[in-house]
């Protein structure tokens, strides 16, 4: 992580400075990759040279450091630290330590124009010129042919599939095809006029499929997948085995979800055919192995240099770094990459007492975890009285940093999460827990919100966090929220909006209590998904924001000092009065709004440099936005927010400095440069 990212202890929570601080003298430890496990000692001179060696020395109080290289292991921590005696597990003075998931795959050869396994009734993938092909045996693989991935260049390949995906690390289901009306109410089956009907040869992804006889096309599907998006109702994806076609239809092996029909919004994709792979950075294999267990693997390399350079790899470990049940443990400074698995995972197990069950003092800094297939980046379950921070988390397959069951005091702050294919940054149950100074960029795929706190948490911070382009905030089954200080930037390119959704049916706990905005920025979404979504269920105030608009205004107990910018014409008239289903309401004290005519001129003028990011309000004394805003010091007092967070300064922007009196709306104040 680059220097100005990292945070000094000084600015920790009490609780977690004693958490830092309260480590006792041990042994310190050193593995290096010209070390030796047999002959080494583990010191400086004489290294160790596995990790897993080194950490299975370690004992509360201990330091394993790690010095530079590339280490392919995969690590399970062994022992618990103490409180006052931490496990540490860290790279030796910012060296650059990596733990690699992968292997080189090597012998890739081109593919001939007859090759078995890209021809499916005589007709060869189109593109095979541009294919090649190695053979890889099962034990070489993961289990779970899900894990199955292939890196070119150290970034991930994409599987191939109809229509095609514009990322490698997961899956966009926004970019699914679009289920047809035909195909409504159906359960095992999916009915597409347009691209199942024989007779229309340009809505195949070739126009030879048209040709085919009937009892041809019946098995021309054999071994495909559909991937289909259940998006409202559930909102998942579920994989369901082509097991024929007839009039305009492919049939399925089971029911997409029992007692729930196909209807509209789901959207579908095929997948695990060999007539899919058909751009560059896309690879296909076959789905059972030959007699001597070898599967074949297809590439279209993005360049073909990286088939002699051994640039191509396969992930071949599962989580980067476990551990179960072992609290005070810090893991600082390594690069974790391309396992199948979590890269980070302290997992909480059934059994046994609570007091036992429990990851408590989790640390996690300055980590760097990338190209993993499992449910999240970084994991920590049952983990009161811990921290991630500092971290650089990217393209995984599944959640960038989670935080579930039961836990009090997690503070997710400093990170960059990107290109995750689920939520950036998950709360589950957590309580009296915060996420501050989070960088979030860039979500994709179901459930793909930057930030939600959801089940059960309660009395949650999340401040001067800065989402950017298709990145949402939702919150749900939770108590007391404090949202202040944030910026959300859809960019004109995707979902931006922040929502507390209905109460969900696996959770015990209901919305209540309050929740604040103040001081936000939410900008450039698209149409209606530009919008805060409020329930009645809790007290919501709403102060000194810049924002983009909401449906649900009339559910805000107080509200005042607001900029409204225009989100389309279905939420405003010519007046510019909000419309709610409807209804026109009038703006609140201290309110104001751009016209809609004059959007694209007044809203870059409200900020410093809006196109490069840089959303510090312009000084400028003709800005409306300047000095706009109320003091609501004396109203975070009254809720008792301060008292909450006491090691949270609401005095400051988002980049420190004070709010001048008045203050103005949106995230930063206005007039002087960020580092003054």
């Amino acid at each position: 992580m680059p220097k100005s990212f990292r945070i000094s202890i000084s600015t920790l929570p009490l609780l977690l400075i004693a958490v830092y601080c309260a480590a006792a003298a041990g042994n310190t430890y050193y593995v290096a990759t010209d070390g030796s496990d047999e002959e080494g000692e583990g010191s400086k001179a004489a290294p160790w040279a596995s990790v897993q060696h080194g950490i299975n020395q370690l004992r509360p109080g201990d330091t394993l450091h790690i010095r530079a290289g590339r280490y392919p292991e995969s690590l399970t921590i062994r022992n618990a630290g103490e409180p006052d005696a931490r496990i540490t597990i860290a790279a030796y003075n910012d060296e650059e330590v990596i733990l690699d998931g992968t292997e080189a795959v090597t012998g890739w050869e081109p593919v001939a124009g007859d090759d078995d396994g890209l021809t499916v009734h005589g007709e060869v993938n189109r593109h095979w010129k541009h294919i090649y092909r190695v053979d890889i045996h099962r034990d070489e693989l993961p289990d779970d042919q899900n894990d199955w991935m292939l890196f070119e260049g150290g970034e991930h390949s994409r599987i191939s599939r109809w229509p095609d995906q514009s990322v490698g690390y997961g899956t966009d289901a926004d970019e699914f095809q679009t289920l047809p009306e035909e195909a409504y109410g159906e359960e095992a089956k999916i009915r597409d006029e347009t691209h199942f009907d024989p007779g229309n040869k340009e809505g195949y992804w070739h126009e030879y499929i048209a040709d085919m006889t009937g009892e041809e096309l019946a098995t021309y599907w054999q071994d495909a997948i559909a991937h289909i998006w259940l998006r409202y109702g559930g909102n998942y994806t579920v994989r369901r085995n082509i097991v024929g076609h007839s009039d305009a239809t492919i049939e399925l092996d089971e029911s997409v979800r029992e007692g729930r029909p196909l209807r509209s919004g789901d959207r579908y994709s095929i997948i695990r055919h060999p007539h899919a792979l058909g751009s560059p950075g896309e690879f296909y294999f076959t789905p059972r192995a030959d007699d001597e267990g070898y599967y074949t693997f297809y590439l279209w390399p993005r360049d073909t240099a990286s088939l002699e350079d051994n640039d191509i790899t396969i992930p071949s470990r599962g989580k980067g770094i476990y551990a179960i049940h072992k609290p005070y443990i810090t893991i600082d400074g390594l690069t974790v990459l391309g396992f199948t698995n979590t890269g980070i995972y302290f997992r909480r197990v059934a059994g046994g007492s609570d007091e036992d069950r429990h990851n408590n003092g989790t640390i996690i800094r300055n980590c760097t975890v990338m190209d993993t297939d499992g449910r999240a980046g970084i994991w920590i379950q049952s983990a009161s009285d811990s921290v991630v921070e500092n971290c650089h988390v990217a393209r995984v397959s599944g959640r960038g940093i989670f935080s579930t069951f039961s836990a009090e005091n997690v503070v997710f702050r400093g990170n960059v999460v990107k290109d995750s294919s689920s939520t950036c940054l998950s709360f589950y149950g957590a309580r009296r827990s915060m996420m501050i100074d989070n960088r979030i960029h860039g979500a994709r795929g179901v459930h793909a919100n930057g930030t939600s706190v959801y089940l059960g948490s309660r009395d949650i911070l999340m401040a001067r966090n800065t989402y950017y382009n298709g990145a949402t905030a939702t919150f749900q089954n939770i108590g007391n929220l404090v949202f202040f200080g944030n910026i959300l930037d859809g960019h004109n390119a995707g979902r931006n909006h922040v929502a507390t959704w209905s109460d969900s049916s696996n959770s015990d706990y209901p919305t209540q209590g309050f929740q604040i905005y103040a001081h936000n920025t939410i900008i450039r979404g698209d149409s209606h998904h530009h919008q805060m979504l409020l329930r009645e269920a809790a007290d919501n105030y709403l102060y000194n924001n810049i924002i983009g608009g909401t449906n649900s205004m009339l559910n805000a107990k107080r509200r005042s000092h607001n900029a409204w910018v225009p989100i389309g014409g279905r939420w405003e008239n010519d007046a510019g009065r909000i419309n709610r289903r409807g209804e026109w309401e009038e703006l609140e004290e201290g309110e104001w709004r751009i016209p809609r005519p004059e959007l694209e001129e007044r809203l870059p003028a409200l900020f410093a440099e809006l196109d490069e990011l840089d959303y510090r309000l312009n000084p400028d004394p003709d800005n409306p936005a300047v000095g706009a805003g109320k003091d609501i010091q004396p109203f975070l007092d009254e809720m008792g927010v301060k008292e909450m967070f006491p090691d949270f300064d609401f005095s400051i922007d988002h980049a420190g400095r004070p709010w001048n009196d008045p203050p103005s709306p949106g995230a930063y104040e206005a007039g002087l440069p960020n580092n003054q």
